[in-house]
């Protein structure tokens, strides 16, 4: 810092508005006269603008090695980085002096500052900053492949030129739609209303999303102890390595694993392109999603009475019930096991009953199937099902996974719903491993029954395979498809489809083992 006597000899020369634009400086950067007036001066110049608009707009938070094009871009990055300054201070109780150094060595390592406070790289030393920085690099060139394939995938399906759906793609972004979304829901064929309406859905599911990612973060802190910013470096490696999110980071427990290990996963970024390219949202699709147009499309292949709780008199209704002791009402768009309910047909007050489900939301009331002895004995208090899931590709039903799901004294099987499942050998039906919640806890027997699960047999596999030969090309555009079955006395009902199929159950019986499924669920179709 040069002398009070220099410093005035420099600032007494200059045109008044510039004096008091480089006292204002001066007082809250620290420099001296001659350094601040060789930075003002520079950055006026490159910016054809006045030493004014610099201290007004606080462009001394500019680095050195920034280039912006005008005033505006200037004030921008000036703004982010006094951002990044005050949070690394907040966070550390550095002066400004300290972080700015640190910041700037951070950049020299190839990491800005936006990615220096999403990690909190205050906590990380200099090698672990320089390694993010290179996953940081490495993943944006993974995002942009990323972002082309689902570009590509676009074209293919929808016919437009590449260039009419990545400005479609970024119009809709700004309304906060994902390329992921934009791919999946197929919104090159939505309306404007439709578009508006989905953009209203989207910011919900992400607000979902974002709230999901925080209780998998603490989840995976409080397991394994890290801080906060290591799990965030060791989970975008792991998006590098598999595309794993958060969560799949905590339920296959990837952070037991060696790095190398992780890329056998199959994840919500792999398995997303999977759904986007195989199955088509469309009419077609929404069949599986509609559980009462599913049963109409399948219903060579379903046993149990149904009907729908609308438009039905009482009449009816006593009618549908008639020689049943139990029924079971899901929403017609219902997932996982949410709003399911159980009802007894062998009430006196039928009418109380027929009031009590014709009130609630539209739904499909089926009939309560009566399990097979040996299924049901592994929980009484829900219908134990199977879910195989199959992929129509390469002109032929591909089997890429299967899982005894039960309950465990609750109305149904669902994993989100409390229940647990245990992987089965495709081609025996026999079940091979020890079941798993979702926590990826183990259970070598159903804690409900105590029986255990490991060399089941289960009954009529036959027929589950060739029910699924039957159904899995039945509604076009629907490709990759989770079917649930349940096991009767005298043979198999189907229940239901998924294209929504999940990757999770799939593997989550297998991760006792740290086996991942990648190579049988994936590679072969991708």
């Amino acid at each position: 810092m040069k002398s009070d006597t220099n410093n005035n000899s420099i600032i007494q020369k200059l045109p008044p508005m510039r004096k008091v634009a480089i006292e204002a400086v001066m007082a809250i950067t620290g420099w001296d006269a001659e350094y601040a007036k060789q930075q003002i001066s520079s950055a006026a110049k490159k910016l054809n603008t006045t030493w004014t608009a610099y201290a007004k707009n606080e462009l001394w938070y500019l680095d050195e090695n920034d280039s912006p094009a005008s005033l505006g871009a200037a004030k921008r990055t000036a703004a982010k980085r006094k951002e990044y300054i005050t949070k690394v201070r907040e966070a550390t109780g550095w002066d400004e002096a300290k972080t700015r150094a640190e910041l700037a060595k951070a950049r020299s390592y190839g990491m800005n500052g936006y990615y220096y406070c999403l990690y909190a790289a205050w906590n990380l030393s200099d090698e672990e900053i320089a390694k993010q920085a290179k996953v940081i690099a490495e993943r944006k060139e993974q995002r942009q492949k990323t972002e082309d394939w689902y570009i590509d995938t676009c074209v293919k399906k929808s016919g437009k030129s590449r260039e009419e759906i990545v400005a479609h793609m970024k119009e809709l972004k700004a309304m906060g739609i994902n390329t992921h979304k934009y791919t999946t829901f197929e919104c090159f064929n939505f309306t404007p209303e439709q578009i508006e309406a989905f953009a209203v859905r989207a910011k919900e599911e992400q607000e979902k999303s974002d709230n999901t990612t925080r209780k998998y973060l603490q989840k995976i802190c409080d397991a394994t102890g890290w801080s906060e910013a290591k799990v965030k470096m060791e989970v975008s490696r792991a998006k590098l390595a598999c595309g794993a999110s958060y969560e799949d980071y905590y339920v296959f427990r990837l952070y037991e694993q060696p790095y190398e290990a992780h890329a056998q996963y199959v994840t919500f970024g792999l398995f997303s392109k999977m759904r986007a390219k195989y199955n088509d949202y469309g009419p077609s699709i929404k069949v599986l999603d509609d559980k009462a147009e599913f049963n109409r499309t399948f219903s060579d292949l379903i046993n149990r009475r149904w009907f729908v709780n609308r438009n039905l008199s009482y009449e009816e209704f006593l009618k549908n019930i008639d020689g049943l002791d139990s029924v079971i009402v899901k929403p017609l768009a219902a997932t996982q096991g949410k709003d399911v309910h159980k009802f007894s047909c062998k009430v006196e007050d039928k009418e109380a009953l027929y009031k009590e489900i014709m009130s609630l939301r539209k739904s499909i009331v089926e009939e309560y199937i009566i399990q097979h002895p040996d299924v049901m004995a592994f929980c009484d208090t829900s219908v134990n099902t199977i879910r195989i899931t199959t992929l129509n590709a390469n002109g032929k039903c591909n089997f890429l996974y299967s899982v005894f799901r039960m309950g465990r004294g609750n109305v149904v099987d669902n994993f989100h719903a409390g229940g647990i499942a245990a992987a089965v050998d495709m081609r025996t039906g026999v079940v091979i491993t020890h079941a798993a919640d979702l926590e990826a806890n183990v259970f070598p027997t159903n804690p409900y029954s105590g029986l255990a699960m490991r060399g089941f047999q289960i009954p009529h596999w036959d027929k589950i395979i060739d029910i699924c030969k039957q159904a899995y090309n039945r509604v076009p555009g629907a490709n990759l498809i989770g079917w649930d079955f349940a096991i009767t006395p005298d043979g198999v009902d189907l229940i239901e489809g998924n294209p929504g199929a999940s990757y999770v159950v799939a593997q989550i019986p297998f991760v006792q083992h740290h086996v991942g499924l990648r190579d049988v669920m994936v590679d072969p179709y991708m």
